[in-house]
């Protein structure tokens, strides 16, 4: 059987969570983030945290318009209620 060569990844298909992670955990206790950005810091997924949002579990969070935020500083709190990062 031949062995398949694996093909190239493009960047355009490529996730890059590193920078958005980076840009999490330096930014002030007071901004913002969308679910994406949380879900990266919490381990958590964005379905979990919309699961979270629906059933009051989550950290605190706010809508703009039809976008959900929450501030840096309401997510460390509930992380550390929680006992950690999840």
């Amino acid at each position: 059987m031949a062995s398949r060569k694996p093909q190239p990844l493009d960047s355009a298909s490529v996730r890059r969570p590193i920078p958005m992670r980076r840009e999490y955990d330096e930014a002030p206790d007071g901004s913002r983030f969308e679910p994406e950005y949380v879900a990266l810091a919490t381990t958590l997924s964005a379905e979990t945290l919309a699961y979270y949002r629906a059933t009051g579990q989550g950290p605190k969070f706010a809508k703009v318009g039809a976008k959900v935020c929450y501030r840096k500083r309401d997510v460390e709190s509930w992380l550390a209620k929680q006992g950690g990062r999840a």
